[in-house]
């Protein structure tokens, strides 16, 4: 890649020790929220899509 600004990124992300590279910690916390996703694409009822939207956000599951 190539551009005006791609040297001063390339700068701030190499000697900015505080910027991570990766985005390992957030797809981490965004998973549950995909897997429901996809669960939700094969419920096999209305109640059981409800039960299980429930349980996703239910703090005492």
């Amino acid at each position: 890649m190539s551009g005006p600004n791609w040297n001063g990124l390339c700068a701030i992300l190499i000697n900015d020790g505080r910027l991570d590279i990766d985005n390992d910690l957030t797809e981490q916390e965004i998973k549950p929220f995909v897997m429901a996703r996809n669960n939700f694409l094969f419920a096999s009822s209305v109640k059981a899509l409800q039960q299980y939207a429930f349980s996703l956000f239910d703090p005492h599951c």
